[in-house]
């Protein structure tokens, strides 16, 4: 097979199929030789950004090539002389004239000057676009800077060889077929490796970003058989993999149990995982010609990944496994009891007096509190051995293959440890305990809450009984089961629910640098107790998040809430944005997902109160998103089709980040409160919440910082790209509404 035919059916199957082979088009490496320059030409820059201007300026100049800058096409447009001789250099997105509508101009006003174009992200429809309307080259941010004056060289070395109506003498008239023209463009310009072969399998081409990820120069390769140029081996087994073996699937992801990579092995040896595709180059009578690999180098995307599925399965304070994860080693455990009648133990620990260091010594005390306690309870169990963080102060322990005897003896260890440590913060010394329930898990039990809830109650049990204790469940304990009834949040809260013990305040969020005609508030629930005591979400939204009663939760505030506003036409008149907070369990509703339950809900409650989704924003946990992001992502595109407004509530409490926010449709990002209190005595949370704001502007998403509590902190916020504020010192919770 020729070049000429190969890049025919390259162009066709590029330029004519909808295809998905080819994903990115960038310019990080370009193999050509480089060629001298006239003394006179220069290389025009155009970009609207001043640093990407005088760093390219200056890379040029000290490469021997001359530069003029301009800040925008117009700038350029108005000083350029037709007769002087160089390269235009431009950013594809500018404001005004974009670098395309530049190029365009050129051609209107029959300019001939070689066009480099310059782009944050690039893919084929851009790049035959450009090369269609005659770009020279396409270059994405960031490059190689010996790569870029290279390719600078190259274009002036070849204008240099053009009269000035834009023709190479040198060419004869032999120019390329248009079709073969924009293929090679494509192939020399794409940020994938792409490699040709003959029906065989023997090398046809390579180009340069095959050339830099293999390691072999095309010219080199030639003739030679496919699997000593891309050879690819199982991240496991260490096999070798056919390379025109097409992957029954895309590569997924590594990080996620099971999941392997293909590993392309470089000529050098180095090693990365790719991602590929292989695809047959047929001709009219459906022949074989040969075969088109296409592959990239996927090392950042697996690692996110990986970082990805770690944190959606650790907890992010003290990286232990997180209840979501637990319990799913719970219930693979429980299956094992039930199939091969195994003995297993489960653990329930509560820290005592942990609540005196939280409140004396402050939230970050407590933290660190927490990780240390998380190191000590790990150095006391087995390798085998779980340990989670399920709650505030809450651990669980998963000991496999353990009797209840023997998990009696750990679970006093743990104990002991705990009592014998000190917390030293501050110059003082605070003394913890921690109380213990233990159960066993075997074919007995019916059911993962089961087990739990059996745990649960042997650890209520022991703080009942005096704390810093063990307590051995026993079915058959009327007293611990009475006792536990009484004090159990679920059956507490479900009848909070429909008796409506529950209240609604709201606190307002305002601008920070600006004022507003409009409210802007999040809605707040409070429980009240036996006592009369007002409770705040903390008290009791995680005893609704880990039972079936958060999506009653969140559809009694909703309901609610529209109900109130439409009582008072005035609150509604004046209102512009009511937050709403929804808890995992809505989030993590497959049902209410994919069968609408949640969303016709939410659509009857609005057609019957006559309030504008347009008002309503739902709020969500990073850590909720971050724990089922395919579900969030199709959650939160539902409300907003409806009409609704999306907020990430605690974004940046756990270090996933913007790993993930490209994917989610959001209006704003809700700080996490622990970060913005912390700007005034830490320098790197200051950074932190301030890079937060800055990337937020530019992707579009509005800021809100929680938990501003004094002057200072507002004071400091004001030096920041942040939108809004909410706390203690913008404005306290009221009671929100009519009540009943």
């Amino acid at each position: 097979m020729d070049s000429h035919s190969l890049y025919d059916a390259f162009y066709d199957l590029v330029m004519h199929q909808p295809t998905n082979t080819v994903n990115n088009v960038k310019g990080k490496v370009n193999t050509r030789s480089s060629v001298s320059i006239k003394a006179a030409a220069t290389a025009f820059i155009v970009d609207d950004d001043d640093a990407v201007r005088e760093s390219l300026s200056l890379l040029l100049e000290s490469a021997g090539i001359a530069s003029e800058t301009y800040d925008s096409a117009q700038a350029f447009l108005d000083a350029y002389q037709p007769q002087r001789r160089g390269c235009l250099i431009v950013d594809v997105r500018m404001p005004g004239m974009s670098g395309l509508e530049l190029q365009a101009e050129l051609t209107t006003r029959n300019i001939n000057i070689p066009v480099i174009l310059l782009t944050g992200y690039a893919d084929v429809a851009l790049a035959i676009r450009a090369f269609k309307s005659g770009a020279r080259d396409l270059i994405e941010k960031p490059f190689d800077s010996q790569v870029f004056v290279k390719r600078v060289r190259e274009t002036l070395a070849e204008e240099a060889k053009t009269d000035d109506n834009g023709e190479n003498p040198d060419q004869n008239g032999q120019d390329m077929h248009p079709g073969r023209k924009y293929a090679h463009q494509i192939l020399a310009s794409i940020g994938d490796g792409v490699i040709t072969t003959d029906a065989e399998g023997a090398i046809e081409y390579l180009n340069p970003i095959a050339e830099h990820l293999t390691g072999w120069e095309s010219q080199e390769a030639k003739g030679k058989p496919l699997e000593q140029i891309l050879f690819l081996i199982d991240e496991i087994s260490r096999q070798p993999i056919q390379a025109l073996q097409q992957p029954l699937n895309r590569i997924p992801m590594a990080g996620v149990e099971g999941e392997t990579a293909t590993i392309l092995v470089q000529r050098n040896g180095r090693e990365f995982p790719i991602d590929r595709s292989v695809a047959p180059i047929l001709n009219d009578a459906n022949e074989t010609l040969g075969y088109v690999i296409v592959f990239h180098d996927a090392t950042r995307a697996r690692t996110a990944a990986r970082q990805l599925s770690y944190f959606a399965t650790h907890d992010p304070l003290t990286g232990l496994v997180n209840r979501r994860e637990f319990e799913r080693r719970l219930e693979r455990a429980l299956s094992s009891a039930w199939e091969n009648n195994t003995q297993h133990a489960l653990c329930y620990l509560d820290l005592d007096r942990f609540k005196i260091v939280n409140d004396s010594a402050g939230h970050a005390a407590g933290d660190q509190l927490l990780r240390q306690i998380s190191m000590l309870l790990r150095q006391k169990l087995r390798q085998r051995d779980t340990l989670a963080r399920i709650g505030g102060d809450e651990f669980a322990v998963l000991l496999e293959h353990c009797p209840l005897g023997h998990a009696r003896s750990i679970a006093d260890t743990l104990r002991e440890a705990v009592q014998d440590f000190r917390f030293a913060n501050s110059g003082k010394i605070f003394a913890v305990g921690a109380s213990i329930g233990v159960t066993s898990i075997s074919a007995e039990n019916k059911s993962l809450n089961d087990v739990m809830q059996a745990a649960d109650m042997a650890c209520f049990r022991a703080k009942a009984n005096g704390r810093n204790r063990i307590q051995i469940h026993d079915s058959t304990d009327h007293a611990e089961i009475e006792q536990y009834r009484h004090a159990n949040w679920f059956s507490y809260l479900d009848e909070a629910l429909r008796k409506n013990y529950i209240q609604l305040y709201s606190q307002a969020i305002v601008p920070l640098n600006a004022q507003s005609e409009k409210e802007h508030y999040e809605i707040l629930a409070r429980l009240v107790d036996s006592t009369g005591k007002l409770l705040p979400a903390a008290a009791f939204v995680p005893t609704a998040e880990r039972t079936e009663l958060g999506p009653s939760l969140d559809r009694w505030v909703i309901s609610t809430a529209l109900k109130r506003l439409a009582d008072s036409p005035h609150q509604l008149t004046r209102l512009g944005l009511c937050a709403v907070n929804l808890t995992s369990h809505t989030l993590n509703d497959q049902q209410a997902v994919d069968n609408q339950a949640f969303l016709s809900f939410l659509t009857e409650q609005l057609a019957e109160t006559g309030v504008p989704a347009t008002k309503l924003c739902f709020e969500i946990s990073e850590l909720a998103i971050t724990s089922n992001l395919p579900q969030a992502i199709a959650l939160m595109e539902a409300l907003k089709n409806a009409g609704c407004r999306v907020a990430i509530d605690d974004f940046a409490s756990t270090p996933p980040g913007f790993a993930y926010l490209k994917h989610l449709s959001v209006d704003f990002l809700k700080i996490d409160g622990y970060l913005i209190k912390d700007i005034i005595t830490s320098p790197v949370s200051l950074v932190t919440v301030k890079s937060i704001a800055d990337i937020a502007q530019v992707m579009g998403i509005r800021t809100v910082a929680k938990c501003v509590e004094n002057r200072d902190i507002w004071d400091t916020l004001r030096n920041t790209e942040i939108d809004l504020v909410q706390g203690f010192h913008v404005a306290k919770p009221v009671r929100f509404g009519n009540y009943y």
